[in-house]
């Protein structure tokens, strides 16, 4: 038997606080009539959150849940906005029957006191 290593415990923590933010973000998401239509979604490029539709409008959404409200919005740093609009890409791609669909990238934030939903949290002019 090893030594118990903390910061394998914390990551273990922050994805199953991850997946619990995800499942809420879905639910929500879904009483508001959004379409998921895939959460954890895999590409070349990293790992997308949610996808869903509404209208005729392919939405990427990352989601972000932290104990407190503060500053909880700056936590989409550049470079994760860049992989996601590549990512997106790659799924229209893949997926031929949303390739006229506009993307639009969304930020779910969550916090112990609130729930936040930013449309139109950055976009891409590709």
């Amino acid at each position: 038997m090893g030594i118990p290593n903390p910061l394998t415990a914390r990551y273990k923590k922050a994805q199953k606080l991850g997946k619990r933010a995800e499942w809420l973000a879905s639910f929500w998401l879904r009483l508001k009539f959004y379409r998921i239509l895939a959460r954890n979604w895999k590409s070349p490029y990293g790992e997308v959150d949610i996808i869903a539709l509404k209208g005729r409008q392919l939405v990427i959404i990352e989601v972000k849940m932290r104990a407190h409200a503060g500053f909880i919005d700056h936590t989409i740093l550049n470079r994760q906005k860049e992989r996601l609009m590549r990512a997106a890409l790659q799924y229209q791609q893949n997926h031929s029957q949303y390739k006229d669909y506009s993307i639009r990238f969304d930020a779910l934030l969550i916090s112990s006191s609130f729930l936040s939903h930013i449309k139109n949290a950055w976009w891409s002019d590709r």
